[in-house]
């Protein structure tokens, strides 16, 4: 169906004379063209979908499979081209490291951290921050409080009616955001209960999916008894609609920083 009305010969199978080392060429030339000048190519280049048109011009057929590269990707494939020829293993290193870094960045826009505030929660928060840095994103902090907590205007949580008095649960977080300058970081507090917190997390989540990553931590032993994402990570990563990582207690020795749960 692809040949339907194009006039030429099958590559391989054309009359004699013909200078296949010549039409090689020109669909190399024609490729390169395609790829670093002008970022869109064809993307299924087998013999089937060539033709040889009058003067040896290289005919394309069925052109329902293309693929596009960036600006920035091309002057990272032209470098890494370039450092191979040279034999430069630095500059071909730096070349891949960078492409690596801005795929990625074009990948995930927000780090979505759902927190216990026990020590995985925060090692977790460590890796978030990091990811982020990285990647150019935002974190997006959230903790369920159980009812009848109460969220004041400032992001405070009142308890119960007994504790009536408002606690700041994100203290040790803004503490530890003053390690990672330049990274955005949203603090989210939503009152529900245990069986609502993944719902409450998807919410979060939004209509671009692909663009999360979801960063939280398991095994929680601090305040186990009101701990909610500690014993929910298998189930997140069952069913979360985006990617996620799953950050495990720091080893004792290690020189994390820990602290009581403020929900204890």
């Amino acid at each position: 169906m692809a040949r339907d009305g194009v006039l030429g010969c099958d590559v391989g199978k054309s009359a004699g004379g013909m200078n296949w080392a010549a039409f090689a060429r020109r669909a190399g030339t024609m490729y390169l063209d395609m790829i670093f000048r002008d970022g869109f190519f064809h993307a299924d280049p087998h013999t089937g979908n060539y033709v040889v048109l009058r003067g040896g011009v290289v005919g394309v057929l069925n052109c329902g499979m293309v693929g596009r590269l960036d600006e920035g990707l091309r002057e990272d494939f032209e470098g890494a081209l370039r450092a191979v020829t040279e034999r430069d293993v630095e500059e071909l290193t730096e070349r891949v490291t960078v492409s690596s870094r801005r795929q990625a960045m074009a990948v995930f826009h927000t780090i979505l951290h759902p927190t216990d505030f026990d020590t995985p929660s925060l090692e977790a928060f460590r890796v978030a921050r990091e990811l982020a840095r990285t990647l150019g994103a935002k974190v997006v902090a959230l903790h369920v409080a159980a009812p009848p907590a109460v969220v004041t205007q400032q992001g405070w949580v009142i308890r119960s009616p007994k504790e009536p008095a408002p606690v700041d649960l994100w203290a040790t977080y803004r503490a530890a955001q003053a390690d990672s300058p330049g990274v955005a970081i949203e603090y989210s507090v939503a009152v529900g209960k245990e069986e609502d917190a993944t719902r409450m997390l998807w919410d979060l989540i939004g209509g671009n999916p692909a663009g999360v990553l979801i960063v939280m931590g398991t095994h929680g032993r601090t305040g186990v008894g009101r701990m909610v994402w500690g014993s929910r990570a298998e189930e997140v990563v069952r069913s979360a609609p985006c990617a996620v990582l799953v950050v495990k207690e720091p080893p004792a020795g290690s020189g994390v920083v820990t602290t009581n749960s403020p929900s204890e």
